[in-house]
């Protein structure tokens, strides 16, 4: 082993291998063959022991004397890639970009093939703390004269070079935080030095920056979501977006993306939902409660992928328990049905009761006629021995004023209805 994966985490963090590598045959490059070692007047060097001491010294970040015993290496074996390689590391932990640079091309040149992979991520490693250190070098520039949101920009840049120094990041997240009223872009950097490092100390300051923004951040997922629920298309799935990224954990917004993807049949973006949740330790069966998942959950193929998701155990309780909540929905469908027949039913009850109480006043409007018409009826004069009686016209007239009323009455029964209506009797709600 070139270095203890113990001894080196820093390396580690940024790809550094920690490989195991062969030593070098005796033979050149060339293929010539070793000359015969000439007589030593003094002791010959422990190489082996030389590296040990080397990566002893490296694992308590004695990095002067490391680089001292890793020169020393290079001097007792200099086409060794081992010792290049620890001077070049050494070198690289110190800061010093351009030194490292020049002993990682060195190990390239004397390193095998089997470990030439390891050799190159040291390279890539040491680019990335040029670049890193460049950018903070700036950063502080920038903050110096004032220009904060430069100044964020560059130490958010030198976290992300590759390097990964978590105090780029917090530097760059107090600034998101303090000064450029930015708490969603802070939240985030927190998250990622959470997420990458693996020192305890540097991700409990990290909870701990997190937590003190958390109630803003979920304030901002809570806005986003409700904006979410009043729009559609591109916009609401921005507008989630943006909730998710103020809070991962906003388990709305999972919800509502999840519920949007059901419904639009996307099976892929609802499983991408319910994994994302998985991994967290986020996702309750409940959330596949809603009608909109009922047929799916039923589905022997999506059923045995919630298998894998969440075993079959919770998978035979949620069906169990849609069930029941599809026999519920299916007696509240049925009552609304029967509710909106009934609600029907008295409207036109109502409508009917209120033509009904029309028809008393026509008749006696009939009546008041006919009264008036009787009035108008002469009284029966018999005549002198019964010649030049009017009784005959008289007796037309009676005809004639009840056969109005008659119509007149019938006109009111055309018109409104004669008897009252029955009261609708309103449906019984299901008991659940």
């Amino acid at each position: 082993m070139l270095i203890k994966k113990t001894l080196l985490p820093a390396a580690l963090a940024l790809g550094v291998a920690a490989a195991s590598l062969a030593p070098l045959p005796e033979a050149n490059a060339q293929g010539a063959k070793p000359k015969r070692a000439a007589p030593e007047a003094q002791p010959a060097v422990n190489f082996d022991a030389i590296i040990a001491e080397t990566v002893e010294l490296i694992g308590k970040n004695e990095l002067i004397p490391a680089l001292s015993m890793a020169r020393k290496a290079v001097q007792a074996r200099p086409v060794n890639y081992k010792a290049h390689y620890y001077v070049a590391f050494v070198l690289f932990r110190m800061g010093n970009w351009d030194m490292a640079d020049d002993a990682v091309r060195e190990t390239l040149r004397f390193s095998t093939d089997d470990v030439r992979d390891d050799v190159l991520k040291l390279q890539q490693a040491i680019a990335w703390g040029r670049a890193s250190s460049q950018a903070a070098t700036d950063a502080v520039a920038a903050q110096e004269e004032g220009l904060n949101g430069k100044a964020a920009a560059l130490f958010k840049q030198a976290w992300e070079a590759g390097y990964q120094q978590p105090e780029n990041a917090f530097s760059a997240a107090q600034l998101f935080s303090t000064r450029l009223s930015q708490p969603v872009a802070a939240g985030k950097l927190l998250r990622e030095v959470l997420a990458k490092s693996a020192d305890p100390d540097v991700a409990a300051r990290a909870q701990t920056e997190l937590s003190k923004l958390q109630a803003q951040l979920n304030g901002i997922a809570a806005a986003k979501l409700k904006a979410a629920e009043g729009a559609s298309g591109q916009p609401r799935q921005q507008l989630l977006a943006e909730a998710l990224d103020a809070d991962p954990d906003h388990l709305p917004a999972h919800a509502l993306r999840a519920k949007l993807a059901a419904q639009a049949g996307d099976i892929t973006a609802l499983k991408g939902v319910l994994q994302g949740l998985s991994r967290r330790n986020k996702l309750d069966p409940a959330l596949l409660k809603g009608e909109e998942y009922s047929e799916l959950v039923k589905d022997p193929a999506f059923a045995a992928w919630l298998n894998d998701l969440m075993g079959g155990a919770a998978v035979q309780q949620l069906q169990a328990e849609i069930a029941e909540l599809d026999r519920i929905r299916a007696l509240k469908a049925r009552y609304a049905e029967q509710k909106a027949e009934y609600e029907r039913q008295v409207r036109q009850y109502q409508a009917t009761l209120a033509e009904h109480k029309k028809f008393a006043p026509c008749v006696n409007q009939a009546k008041a006629v006919h009264q008036r018409c009787e009035a108008t009826i002469p009284a029966l004069d018999t005549g002198f021995l019964g010649i030049g009686s009017n009784a005959d016209t008289v007796a037309a007239m009676r005809v004639g004023c009840q056969g109005q009323l008659q119509t007149n009455f019938n006109q009111c029964r055309g018109a409104y209805p004669e008897q009252p209506p029955v009261a609708p009797v309103a449906p019984t709600a299901p008991a659940i």
